[in-house]
C-alpha cells in the first residue's frame, strides 16, 4: 500500500511540475538541454537500442560525422627522392595492376615510351619491364576491361590507332591487337565507365577538333564505336559521372571557348544535353568531379585559363547546377579532388605556371582555403592521388613537362589528429590520425577516466536512465531528476543518463518516462532510440 501511495504522490507532482515546466523561461529549458551544455551528444551517436542496466558503449557510427578543424600547419607533402622519368607526361593513374596489396603507378608519356612503376609496398618503385609499343600517349585509363577482375590498360594516342593491353595476371601484358581511333584524331582525354548498363567497361574519348565517341565494349574487352556523338568540337575534358541519381554515367564537358555543358544519359550510352550553359565563354579549360559540399551528389571544379577557378554545385541530385561562388585563382591549370586532410570532406590541387602547385583545404561546403604552394612550381601536365605508402593517407603524383627535374611522388606526412570533442586526443576510427585515441570521442574527457578498464571511458560508459550515477535505474534516478531540473541538484554524469526517452533533453518528461518502466511496465530507458 505504501509504495502504491507513493507511486501515486509522485506522478501527481510529475504532473504538477510538468506543467509547470511548461511555462518556464526559455532559459531553463536551455539549461537542461543536452544542446547547450559542453557534453553534447546528438541523436545521432546515441542509435543503439539499449535496455535498463545495460552498459551503453560508444558508437561507432560517429566516425562518420564532421571531424573538428585540422590545423593546417600539420598538413605536410613531402618531396620524394625518387623521380618516376624526365619526359613530358599528359597522364597518370594509380591502381593495384599486380595485385599485390599496394598501388602501382602508370606513366603516360607524351615523348618516349610510357612506363609501368610497380610498387614495393613501402612507396618504392621501379620500372616494369613491360614494353608498351605506343608512343605520343596522351592519357591511360586502367580498369578491368575483359571482365577477369585484373586491370587492364587502355592508352590513347596521337601518333597512331589508341591500344588496349590486357592484363597477364601477374603485371605484365599482353597487347590485344585493336586499331581504335586514329591518332591524327588527336584524343587528348579517355573516361571508362558502364555507359551502356550492360556490366562492363566502356570508353569515352574525347578529340580536339572532333565530337566526342563512345566505344562499346562487348564485355571481352573489344571495343566498336557508337553511331552516336556528343559535344561538337572543342570539347577535349570532360567527366563521367552519374549526376541524376538513375544511377546512368552522365557527362560534363568543358567546352574551350563555350560555355559548359552536361549530357544526360538515357541508359543505353545515348546522351541528351541538358541545356545548360555553364561559366565563361573564353579559355581553355578542364574539370574534375567528386561530392565537394558533403550533400552526397556529385559537383563539378573547372580550370578555365582565363577566368580562373569555378566551383558547380549540383542541387539536390538534379543534375542541374549552380555556381559556389566567384572565380577564384586566376589563370589556373588542371585540378584535381582529394581528401588531403583526412577529414572526409574533398580538397583540391591546382596547377598555375607563376603560382606553382598549390593545395586548397575545403571546410566541407565548398569554399576552399590556399595552403599556399606544397607540390613545387614545375609545370604540371597531369596529376593522381592514392595510397603509396604504408599509412592511410594519400600521396601525390605529378606528371611534369620534360626537363624539369622528373615526375615527382609527394608523400603524406600530415600530423592529423582529428578531435571532435576538443579533448586532446583523437576519434578512435579516423584513419589517419596520428594522436592518441579517445576512449570518449562524444564527449570531452581530458582526463580519459576509465574506472572499470573496459576501454570506454567513463563519459561514454553509462547506464541510460541512471540518473543518481548508482548503476542501477530505480525510483532514485527520477528523483534525481527532478531534483536537478527544479532544486539545482547535480546534473547527471554523463548527462546523456538522464535523457531516458532519447529526445535529446533532460526534463520532467525523462522522470515520467523512467517512473512508468519502474511501476507500470513501461519502455525501457532508451528502448526504440533511432
Amino acid at each position: 500500500m505504501r509504495r502504491r501511495l507513493l507511486l501515486a504522490a509522485l506522478l501527481l507532482l510529475c504532473i504538477c511540475l510538468q506543467a509547470n515546466a511548461a511555462t518556464s523561461s526559455t532559459s531553463v529549458v536551455q539549461r537542461m538541454s543536452l544542446m547547450s551544455v559542453s557534453s553534447t551528444q546528438n541523436q545521432g551517436q546515441w542509435d543503439e537500442q539499449v535496455l535498463a542496466n545495460t552498459v551503453r558503449p560508444y558508437d561507432s557510427s560517429f566516425a562518420s560525422m564532421p571531424c573538428a578543424d585540422i590545423d593546417s600547419a600539420r598538413i605536410v607533402f613531402t618531396k620524394g627522392v625518387q623521380t618516376l622519368g624526365n619526359t613530358r607526361s599528359f597522364g597518370v593513374a594509380i591502381a593495384d595492376i599486380d595485385l599485390d596489396g599496394d598501388n602501382d603507378i602508370f606513366m603516360a608519356n607524351y615523348i618516349g615510351p610510357s612506363q609501368l612503376w610497380l610498387n614495393d609496398g613501402d612507396g618504392a618503385f621501379s620500372a616494369s619491364p613491360q614494353n608498351f609499343n605506343i608512343s605520343e600517349v596522351h592519357d591511360v585509363g586502367i580498369r578491368d576491361l575483359n571482365g577477369d577482375t585484373y586491370p587492364d590498360i587502355f592508352l590513347i594516342s596521337h601518333a597512331s590507332p589508341s591500344k588496349v593491353y590486357f592484363n597477364n595476371r601477374n603485371g605484365t601484358f599482353t597487347a590485344s591487337g585493336q586499331n581504335i581511333g586514329s591518332g591524327a584524331d588527336s584524343p587528348p582525354k579517355i573516361v571508362l565507365g558502364d555507359v551502356d548498363s550492360d556490366g562492363d567497361v566502356d570508353a569515352v574519348i574525347s578529340y580536339y577538333m572532333l565530337p566526342i565517341r563512345v566505344w562499346l565494349n562487348d564485355g571481352n574487352g573489344f571495343f566498336t564505336v557508337s553511331s552516336s556523338q556528343f559535344g561538337g568540337a572543342n570539347a577535349p575534358y570532360m567527366e563521367l559521372a552519374d549526376v541524376n541519381g538513375d544511377t546512368y554515367l552522365d557527362l560534363f564537358l568543358a567546352v574551350w571557348d563555350r560555355p559548359d555543358e552536361v549530357w544526360i544519359n538515357d541508359g543505353s550510352g545515348n546522351f541528351v544535353n541538358s541545356g545548360q550553359e555553364l561559366g565563361s565563354s573564353t579559355g581553355y579549360e578542364h574539370v574534375s568531379s567528386g561530392d565537394v559540399d558533403g550533400d552526397g551528389d556529385i559537383d563539378f571544379v573547372v580550370d578555365n585559363s582565363v577566368a580562373g577557378i569555378k566551383v558547380w554545385l549540383n542541387q539536390n541530385n538534379t543534375g542541374s547546377f549552380v555556381e559556389a561562388g566567384p572565380y577564384f585563382e586566376v589563370g589556373g591549370g588542371k585540378t584535381t579532388l582529394f581528401d588531403a586532410d583526412l577529414d572526409g570532406d574533398l580538397d583540391l590541387i591546382t596547377a598555375h605556371q607563376i603560382n606553382g602547385n598549390k593545395l586548397w583545404i575545403n571546410d566541407g561546403s565548398a569554399s576552399f582555403t590556399s595552403l599556399g604552394q606544397r607540390f613545387g612550381s614545375a609545370r604540371m601536365a597531369s596529376v593522381a592521388c592514392g595510397r603509396l605508402d604504408q599509412d592511410a593517407d594519400f600521396d601525390v603524383v605529378l606528371g611534369v613537362i620534360e626537363n624539369s627535374g622528373g615526375n615527382p611522388i609527394y608523400f603524406n606526412e600530415s600530423d592529423i589528429c582529428a578531435d571532435a570533442d576538443g579533448d586532446g586526443f583523437g576519434d578512435p576510427v579516423h584513419p589517419g590520425n596520428d594522436c592518441i585515441p579517445d576512449n570518449c570521442p562524444t564527449v570531452a574527457n581530458p582526463s580519459q577516466l576509465d574506472s572499470d578498464s573496459d576501454g570506454i571511458g567513463d563519459a561514454c560508459d553509462y547506464i541510460c536512465g541512471d540518473a543518481s550515477g548508482d548503476a542501477t535505474v530505480d525510483i532514485s534516478d527520477a528523483v534525481s531528476i527532478i531534483a536537478y531540473i527544479f532544486s539545482g541538484g547535480p546534473a547527471p554524469n554523463p548527462l546523456a543518463a538522464g535523457d531516458a526517452n532519447c529526445d535529446l533533453t533532460v526534463d520532467i518528461s525523462d522522470a515520467v518516462y523512467l517512473i512508468a518502466y519502474i511501476f507500470s511496465g513501461g519502455a525501457a530507458p532508451c528502448e526504440g532510440c533511432d
